[in-house]
């Protein structure tokens, strides 16, 4: 996985900003899409990318599909010190 290619992507790096902010929630993609300030349909296909690479987790029922971060320290750590180093990118 090349996370530095994954989060050049602002609308990825906004999503696990907010993930990085909030580590125990879950939530949908309308609920993100709200949160972020992103439009519905690009929060929808970011969150399937993030997820296939691991680094968000999909939580499925009957009824929804919620998101949550991946609880890899050793992603998480290389996130957030992507984030730090790239403020402006989210």
């Amino acid at each position: 996985m090349d996370l530095e290619k994954i989060l050049t992507s602002r609308i990825n790096a906004k999503i696990l900003k907010l993930f990085c902010e909030h580590p125990h929630c879950i939530d949908t993609a309308q609920g993100i899409s709200l949160w972020t300030g992103l439009p519905l349909d690009k929060t929808k296909n970011s969150l399937q990318k993030l997820a296939h690479h691991s680094l968000l987790v999909e939580h499925k029922t009957l009824s929804t599909q919620g998101y949550a971060l991946t609880q890899d320290k050793k992603i998480i750590t290389a996130i957030k010190n992507w984030l730090n180093r790239n403020p402006n990118d989210t």
